[in-house]
């Protein structure tokens, strides 16, 4: 169910419900966490993933704020072939606290919270590439000089390669609201330095994305589909927080 999270690498896709549970049994009382988190524009990605077992197309949008250090997720429709993957609560909310290092679910309808560690996430993240011998690593991220509007935004791409991947990412600098490169935040805090060799030019907006597995054949897409100015706010006082692993189970 982190999927929303993990999104960058389509290698954290597997096992992530039980990932989840071994993060959540943490008790969250003592990670710090804002009194609120503000958002005012909502962008809507689709991400398609195929591989040989599954092939799956989840809508999902994210939260920004003008404040850079907070964004969140939240998972708005899956279409899989994979029962488990579509029985994700979409009330769920996945805010990335940069500031405080922590990851916070919350479940709005049910009004329950739990508070993760980033620390924690990337023990967990670092453990499981040695495991798998994944390399999580761009060698370097190069622009191709190709162009194209996305939704009305000039886009570049740019292009990496490692021995496990093909990635191919157009970016934008024209929407000022997302200077921040979040996508080499998330990814430091899931134990790659996928994003460290992002050269100047390519820290814009991502609009689109296309990655490709060369180990396994698996092979996927983001594009940006909507962007949205909308608000919503988070009031943590009135969650409760505990640990949700139990309601992650059926």
């Amino acid at each position: 169910a982190m999927d929303s999270l993990l999104q960058i690498d389509p290698d954290y896709q597997s096992d992530s419900e039980a990932k989840l549970e071994q993060l959540m049994v943490q008790n969250s009382e003592d990670l710090p966490m804002e009194p609120t988190y503000e958002f005012n524009t909502n962008v809507v990605y689709q991400m398609e993933l195929v591989s040989e077992e599954n092939s799956s197309v989840v809508d999902y949008g994210m939260w920004f704020s003008e404040n850079e250090n907070y964004m969140a997720t939240q998972v708005k429709n899956i279409q899989s072939e994979d029962k488990n993957q579509q029985e994700m609560p979409a009330s769920m909310l996945s805010v990335i606290d940069e500031k405080n290092k922590t990851m916070i679910i919350f479940m709005e309808e049910q009004k329950i919270g739990q508070v993760i560690s980033m620390e924690k996430i990337k023990e967990i993240a670092v453990q499981e590439n040695a495991e798998d011998n994944t390399n999580t690593d761009f060698q370097g991220l190069k622009k191709t000089g190709k162009t194209k509007k996305i939704l009305g935004y000039t886009c570049e791409e740019f292009v990496s390669t490692n021995d496990d991947n093909n990635f191919s990412i157009w970016v934008t600098d024209e929407l000022e609201l997302f200077q921040k490169n979040m996508f080499y935040n998330i990814s430091e805090s899931l134990g790659g330095n996928t994003f460290q060799n992002i050269p100047k030019d390519a820290k814009g907006f991502m609009m689109e994305m296309h990655f490709q597995n060369l180990k396994n054949g698996e092979k996927g897409k983001m594009i940006v589909t909507e962007i949205n100015k909308q608000s919503k706010s988070i009031n943590t006082k009135e969650y409760q927080f505990m640990n949700l692993s139990q309601f992650m189970k059926n």
